[in-house]
């Protein structure tokens, strides 16, 4: 992704707005035949229009079926949760390969 540090820096969400961007002019063709909806997110837990637009119509339909009001809240938890699990799972391969003395 090319976006000058500066703007990553001083623009809350704009790497997630490129990343939308981004998927959404590669992924262009399903449009035609499915309802695409590009999901960004930074791992500050930052989400792009879409993607907020999409958990949040989700949200609705969680508080419509369980009758809970914090439905939406809980399912971006949920969601950072996972971005979070997943970079902590992407640090400690890197650190397991490095103290591997047979990884070159």
């Amino acid at each position: 992704m090319h976006l000058r540090m500066s703007v990553a820096a001083t623009e809350t969400g704009a790497v997630a707005a490129k990343a939308e961007h981004l998927k959404s002019a590669k992924y262009a063709t399903l449009k035609v035949s499915h309802h695409f909806v590009p999901f960004a997110m930074e791992t500050s837990s930052v989400l792009s229009q879409a993607a907020l637009s999409l958990v949040w119509d989700i949200g609705q339909c969680l508080r419509q079926t369980t009758g809970e009001e914090r439905s939406k809240e809980y399912l971006l938890q949920r969601i950072a949760i996972g971005v979070q699990r997943g970079n902590a799972a992407a640090v400690l391969g890197m650190v397991r390969r490095l103290e591997d003395p047979f990884w070159e």
